[in-house]
């Protein structure tokens, strides 16, 4: 019974995989996330909120009115511009704050599907998990 336990186990392990990249990083400090080149949105869902914010890529187009070009929104409105995704697509955020807490990924990474010979299996787009500690530098009284 051990061994049929284990076999399904397994069997369930790799028929989705996916790369959570846990950061942690003191408050105040900048960070950069890379998911690759090809990415100009990036997502956001901070901890503690059930909602989505987004930012993107400027385009090179400086006559184009782009709502959540190198901002953070959410549902439409502007809530944050301490951010930036790099003309390489990097997410740079410049100063690290706790309210920054959750996960970071970008809605143009797909899942990546593979056909094998017993059948079918996913691999989840890379995500980041990002947690933040105190400052050294910040001085208690």
């Amino acid at each position: 019974m051990f061994l049929v336990k284990l076999l399904v186990a397994l069997a369930l392990s790799t028929l989705s995989t996916a790369s959570i990249t846990i950061i942690e990083r003191e408050v105040g400090h900048p960070l950069t996330l890379d998911l690759g080149n090809d990415v100009s949105l990036w997502a956001r869902q901070l901890t503690g909120s059930t909602a989505t914010q987004y930012i993107s890529k400027c385009s090179t187009d400086k006559s184009s009115n782009e709502t959540n070009c190198d901002q953070w929104t959410e549902n439409g409105k502007i809530i944050g511009n301490r951010a930036t995704v790099t003309s390489e697509g990097k997410l740079r955020i410049e100063e690290l704050t706790k309210e920054d807490e959750g996960i970071y990924f970008s809605p143009e990474k797909k899942p990546r599907i593979y056909r094998t010979k017993t059948g079918y299996y996913s691999v989840a787009p890379n995500v980041f998990q990002v947690f933040t500690r105190p400052s050294k530098n910040i001085q208690s009284s």
